[in-house]
């Protein structure tokens, strides 16, 4: 999925050249490690002129539509991302779903989670509540394995997505300026 990133000060007049160094950055921080090397030598310079990083296919990337997620999804999303995952050093051996009027658990490994209450289901935004809660999941697991990668959050909704980044990644994006604040990374445990 294309994404067109929302800058800061742009205009008609051209991309910002400080895109260049952030592609760069990105680059050189393993971005891109895990896409077609073909598709990222053909689409590196577009990355920049359409200050779009999101033109080059990555397993890092993994859409997250919030709604399926709240509505008991959340195995069959583990299930359907977990070659993308494990890449990164999120792994499980089982899971279940309990989802109902009654609210939503989840069992990871035998152990069981509450994602949503039924006061929850039926006063908040169990969208936001659900995705929060796969994130937090993930990171959980990778700070325990001493991992540095940390899934953050972009966009919202059904157009939801995790990305799997290193902190430098995350802050790269964030200090460069260009990307405004609703788009930047976002990481419940982060320090930004």
């Amino acid at each position: 999925m294309i994404r067109k990133w929302f800058t800061k000060g742009g205009g008609s007049s051209g991309p910002d050249p400080r895109w260049s160094e952030l592609i760069h950055t990105l680059r050189d921080l393993g971005m891109w490690d895990d896409a077609d090397p073909a598709e990222l030598e053909s689409e590196f310079d577009s990355m920049i002129t359409k200050q779009n990083f999101w033109l080059v296919e990555s397993p890092r990337f993994i859409m997250a539509d919030a709604e399926e997620l709240a509505e008991g999804g959340i195995g069959l999303w583990l299930d359907e991302h977990q070659d993308a995952l494990a890449k990164y050093g999120f792994t499980f051996q089982s899971h279940e779903d309990h989802c109902d009027e009654h609210g939503y658990d989840f069992v990871l490994d035998g152990t069981k989670h509450t994602v949503y209450t039924q006061q929850q289901l039926e006063n908040d935004n169990i969208w936001e509540i659900a995705t929060r809660f796969v994130q937090q999941m993930i990171n959980t697991q990778l700070r325990a394995k001493g991992i540095e990668t940390r899934a953050y959050l972009f966009y919202g909704g059904n157009d939801g997505q995790i990305a799997m980044l290193t902190p430098q990644m995350a802050v790269a994006m964030i200090d460069s300026a260009l990307i405004e604040k609703k788009e930047q990374p976002f990481r419940l445990d982060a320090e930004r």
